[in-house]
């Protein structure tokens, strides 16, 4: 595997955590949300805290627009590649965390075929569309 190969499959294996994260973030703000009405309900009014929790709320809303913003950009990648394909096996195994043997049953091919082609979607995937590549 070439250096640039290294790269491009890190730079996609960012996929993989953007998912974790965003339900991370989903349950941290339903967690602040829940504790803000709590507090409310039982007559504390804080309003320190109140700020600090919608500050929070607030600065987790920003991180989720941002991963969206990723995974859109990932996905972006991923399809200049431009053959349905590669394209399939790239999200099959970046988005979707399908292991070779599972895209390859699905596909109806071989695993060692299915890692073949993944190769060449890594080679085909634009250099230049990836920043900092």
């Amino acid at each position: 595997m070439t250096i640039e190969q290294i790269k491009k499959r890190e730079w996609l294996s960012r996929a993989k955590t953007v998912y974790k994260q965003l339900k991370k973030l989903q349950k941290q703000i339903t967690k602040d949300q829940q504790q803000k009405k709590f507090l409310s309900e039982i007559g504390v009014s804080d309003d320190a805290l109140n700020k600090k929790i919608e500050h929070d709320i607030q600065q987790q809303r920003k991180q989720i627009a941002k991963l969206i913003a990723l995974d859109k950009e990932i996905k972006r990648i991923i399809l200049t590649v431009q053959n349905d394909t590669l394209e399939t096996i790239l999200v099959r195994y970046y988005l979707l965390y399908e292991s070779f043997p599972k895209v390859a049953e699905k596909m109806i091919y071989e695993p060692r075929h299915v890692q073949r082609l993944f190769y060449q979607a890594i080679d085909k995937i634009r250099i230049s569309e990836v920043e900092g590549l």
